[in-house]
């Protein structure tokens, strides 16, 4: 994992993960499924997007702290998967991805910059979407 007292910048590059708690996120008719537009969205009263970079990183160590970011959620939610998409992607959407490290998950960072009408950002996350790929969480 990436050193939290000396993150470096993210390069357009660089694979990213945005983990999927929420059925909702996911278009299961599809096979194999692909991710909503919603699960892109800002949170209301968030500056931006919650996302793990996939540098530096083992496949075991991404899904742990998906795993764990689903337990600590309220209540408790299982890890349905990770939507990955390129930095770049965001990037494109006039976006700014930051290195965030938070506690338990050195390798975060935040797609930020989102316009303030949910229309202007739905139609970003609706361009992210169309290009990510969802990957199923590991049985356990």
């Amino acid at each position: 994992m990436l050193d939290p007292e000396n993150l470096p910048e993210v390069e357009p590059d660089e694979r990213t993960a945005r983990f999927i708690v929420d059925k909702r996120h996911l278009n299961r008719s599809t096979i194999p499924p692909t991710v909503k537009a919603n699960a892109y969205m800002p949170r209301k009263n968030e500056e931006g997007v919650s996302i793990t970079r996939l540098v530096q990183i083992t496949a075991d160590e991404v899904w742990a702290i998906g795993m764990a970011m689903a337990a600590n959620r309220n209540p408790p939610r299982k890890l349905k998967g990770r939507s990955d998409v390129l930095a770049a992607t965001f990037q494109g959407q006039g976006l700014e991805v930051k290195p965030v490290a938070v506690d338990g998950n050195p390798n975060h960072a935040e797609a930020c910059g989102w316009p303030s009408l949910e229309s202007d950002q739905l139609m970003i996350a609706k361009e992210i979407a169309a290009v990510a790929k969802f990957v199923a969480a590991p049985e356990v």
